[in-house]
């Protein structure tokens, strides 16, 4: 959808929740989204920071095009250090940290930023934000990143 300048793109998806395919985009740099009622960021230190993860199951699973490395390099000429290699974006330790592409997160995790528009109900200690949204658990999967290791992470999407 454009107008004049101005260009939105639209994704249609039979997926069981409208959320899912912003996990496949091509980077975290674009794994943001705002519902009616919550602004949500999947990897929002890093988005802030300017850094971006390019998607594992781009290159894994060979869906790697020329729109994708044009969307890629959007975001270069926009100041972001785009990387393949978790490591150059910092240290992490590998399959616990929420930035390592191989650690399980969810949309209710600790480093997802949720910035919600209307009243917050909590269930005990627990704070309940998402109201009448599905939970997204996802792994975005890829390449070991512990040195010398030689095993590959399985991506996976799924909706509680």
């Amino acid at each position: 959808m454009e107008k004049e300048t101005k260009k939105v793109d639209l994704i249609i998806t039979e997926w069981a929740s409208a959320i899912m395919p912003i996990l496949q985009y091509h980077s975290m740099a674009v794994m943001n989204y705002m519902t009616a009622r919550t602004f949500i960021s999947l990897y929002p230190k890093w988005t802030k920071d300017m850094k971006s993860l390019v998607n594992p199951c781009m290159y894994l699973q060979d869906t790697t095009n020329i729109r994708t490395v044009e969307a890629l390099m959007k975001y270069v000429g926009r100041r972001f250090n785009i990387t393949a290699e978790p490591f150059k974006l910092g240290i992490h330790n590998c399959l616990s940290s929420m930035y390592c592409p191989s650690t399980t997160r969810n949309t209710l995790d600790d480093e997802t930023l949720w910035w919600d528009f209307k009243e917050i109900e909590t269930v005990g200690n627990m704070t309940i934000t998402c109201g009448d949204m599905a939970i997204i658990i996802w792994c975005l999967g890829g390449n070991d990143c512990v040195e010398d290791g030689d095993n590959d992470s399985t991506t996976y999407i799924g909706v509680v």
